[in-house]
């Protein structure tokens, strides 16, 4: 059976995971917002785009601050 903290590193590790995926998706949308600009036939999708962008750098800062709250948590199992 997992002890807590076993359980909060995994969490960190998992939540570590999820922050780089988002990075790697903000990267591919950022790389792909100009391409979708050079065609007139692409607005709606350059649209799309930008919208997933916006919302992953959104998801991508709320699991920052899970991250940090985890991260405080094994701290405060440290201290005791």
């Amino acid at each position: 059976m997992n002890t807590r903290k076993e359980y909060i590193e995994n969490s960190i590790n998992s939540r570590q995971a999820e922050i780089d995926q988002y990075q790697f998706a903000i990267d591919t949308y950022d790389m792909s917002l100009p391409l979708a600009r050079r065609d007139p036939d692409l607005r709606d999708y350059e649209h799309h785009l930008s919208s997933m962008l916006k919302s992953t750098i959104i998801e991508q800062k709320k699991a920052k601050i899970m991250l940090q709250v985890l991260k405080t948590q094994r701290e405060q199992l440290d201290d005791n």
